[in-house]
């Protein structure tokens, strides 16, 4: 099971509607991947048969600049929506260590050391960077690319589909190697 630590399971909990549009970002994201494998695979088709006509690989072109233009308008809102999410959990974290330093501890309480004391912790919240910006990222994808694509070889292939849903099992397993 992955560890999630507490404040990005804080984070999911309190900001559901952020990851909901976070999640959609990502989803809409992969099936326009997937759209432009559609287009792609279709013009090479035609170019490896010979029956490669340009009026009928204009919409395919077409379809394939949507793809890349889609996805690009895509990146930045998501990635933003990321960002926001970080600051937050890092402004919650940051409260919590003073409140907690400054109740507690008596070498808070010193004029001298206390502000030292406070600084030197708040500054490795800066830290919560790489969980927002890895384990994240892997928990939407788990629940929602890895679905989405196991119905897209569905669609397409019921034998790939039984292949990647009989080797998902596996998958942490390889990735720990």
């Amino acid at each position: 099971m992955m560890n999630i630590p507490s404040f990005l399971r804080q984070a999911l909990a309190e900001h559901r509607q952020e990851i909901a549009r976070l999640a959609l970002a990502k989803a809409t994201t992969s099936l326009l991947t997937v759209c432009g494998a559609f287009c792609t695979a279709h013009i090479l088709a035609a170019v490896i048969d010979g029956t490669f006509a340009i009026e009928k690989a204009v919409p395919l072109f077409l379809g394939l600049l949507f793809v890349v233009l889609g996805k690009a308008l895509l990146v930045l809102p998501a990635r933003r929506l990321q960002d926001r999410l970080m600051l937050d959990a890092e402004d919650r974290v940051r409260a919590r260590i003073h409140a907690t330093l400054l109740a507690r501890s008596p070498l808070a309480r010193v004029p001298e050391t206390g502000g030292e004391l406070v600084g030197l912790a708040c500054e490795s919240v800066g830290r919560l960077d790489r969980a927002f910006d890895t384990v994240l990222p892997a928990v939407i994808d788990l629940v929602v690319l890895i679905p989405l694509y196991l119905v897209v070889f569905a669609c397409t292939d019921a034998w790939t589909a039984l292949l990647a849903l009989v080797t998902l099992p596996i998958a942490p397993f390889l990735l720990y190697l």
